[in-house]
């Protein structure tokens, strides 16, 4: 899925930036605590606010009960012991030449291993199994194919700049490059005029990088209204509506996909709205 000899080239390094800003909270991580016990003791305290030194000792520590004491957004709790077996389990299942999202997957499924035993957190993770890793290679493989590309922009319109771009390019079954509007140099996306101008942008993309397979142009309010209310919300749509939100091309298997997990979302804020 994602190359061990990834190209990461003419990528903007303000645009990255804002990606990854506006993607993580308001808050970022907010306030946590990391609590070390051995055998049913604290043995060490940190967290992100104060002190917690007055926690010594204490014994048969509840994550939900600490975090509602402490007034803290996340609580956890790590037994002496946990971390080896974490990284003993994990190794075993790695091997040369896997899938780095394949790797992660089985790191992780190592720390989920440990929920209840050695591993207590508030609020907890999600219920259920990891997704199998042939289903999301399944998935990667069917919904994109080889030699194309996928491509994000997101434009302020109050500055008349481009917030930032991405355009990603699969190859041989897998993520080979990374890249952004930089790519396209003095001819890229105008901002002040990104409506009609992002066929332009597409077309040099698909001649300079792989043809577009799907591709997102929106405003950054609409990317903004997305990031707190996704695809299904009244809001996205009336930013649709006003051309705020643009998706082409957009498979048919993509827009059905997307239709199905807006209309679920409707349908659980009906039933949310109705207890």
């Amino acid at each position: 899925m994602i190359s061990a000899d990834i190209q990461v080239l003419d990528m903007h390094p303000e645009h990255w930036a804002r990606l990854l800003r506006s993607l993580t909270p308001p808050g970022g991580l907010g306030s946590w605590a990391l609590i070390l016990e051995e055998e049913g003791s604290v043995i060490h305290a940190v967290s992100s606010l104060r002190d917690l030194s007055h926690l010594l000792g204490r014994s048969s520590l509840d994550a939900a009960s600490l975090r509602a004491e402490l007034g803290m957004d996340r609580i956890l709790i790590l037994e002496h012991g946990a971390l080896r077996r974490i990284l003993k389990k994990a190794d075993a299942d790695l091997a040369l030449g896997q899938d780095f999202v394949e790797q992660l997957l089985k790191i992780w499924g190592a720390i989920r291993n440990e929920r209840g035993r050695g591993l207590r957190m508030d609020p907890p993770t999600p219920p259920g199994p990891l997704p199998p890793f042939f289903l999301l290679e399944g998935l990667f493989h069917h919904l994109w194919p080889d030699d194309t590309s996928l491509v994000l922009y997101v434009v302020d319109e109050v500055l008349e700049r481009t917030f930032t771009s991405l355009v990603l390019r699969k190859r041989k079954g897998q993520l080979d490059l990374i890249t952004s509007d930089r790519c396209l140099g003095e001819h890229g996306l105008r901002a002040d005029d990104w409506r009609r101008d992002r066929g332009r942008s597409l077309e040099l993309i698909s001649r300079q990088i792989a043809p577009c397979h799907a591709a997102c142009f929106c405003s950054l309010e609409a990317w903004r209204i997305f990031l707190k209310r996704p695809i299904g919300s009244g809001a996205l749509a009336r930013q649709q509506a006003l051309e705020n939100w643009i998706m082409e091309p957009l498979p048919w298997i993509w827009g059905a996909g997307l239709t199905t997990f807006s209309r679920g979302l409707r349908i659980l804020e009906w039933l949310k709205d109705q207890t």
